[in-house]
């Protein structure tokens, strides 16, 4: 028996599920704009709805596992990218999702692919040992790419 105190031999998160009305443009985004891989889509159990997951590099996790559900509300159109204020943030409230780019070069060029593809972003922001930069995906949900700076 452990203690509570033990801890646990967590490997990371293996996959976080999201709701999307349109399975096909969730995958497209994905894969034409970010450059991920996306696995086969599956019908769930009774056949109601399709799911996939899609892997935002060589990982041994699944990455995000998108369910279709025609009909779902996308979250409302965001005036600015700026990071929620406090006032209007509740406990377990999603954010965003943040995935690691290896340097500024890679993501200058996801900067570049974003333009290319009209995808509403923000400005490169200064972390001190790091950068960042937010953008939406098809779904509106806000996605960052964090960097160490060289």
């Amino acid at each position: 028996m452990t203690s509570p105190t033990t801890p646990l031999p967590w490997q990371g998160f293996d996959h976080v599920a999201l709701a999307t009305p349109d399975l096909e443009a969730t995958i497209r985004f994905y894969c034409e704009v970010l450059g991920m891989q996306a696995g086969e889509i599956y019908q769930a159990r009774g056949g109601k709805t399709r799911h996939c997951f899609i892997k935002p590099g060589n990982t041994f996790a699944q990455g995000l596992h998108f369910w279709e559900v025609p009909g779902v509300q996308l979250p409302p159109p965001v005036e600015s990218l700026e990071w929620h204020q406090p006032e209007t943030v509740t406990a377990g409230m999603f954010l965003h999702i943040a995935f690691a780019l290896p340097d500024e070069t890679a993501a200058l060029a996801l900067r570049e692919r974003l333009c290319q593809y009209h995808v509403q972003m923000g400005e490169i922001n200064d972390l001190g040992s790091m950068s960042n930069m937010v953008f939406l995906d098809n779904n509106r949900v806000l996605l960052e790419a964090i960097w160490l700076k060289e």
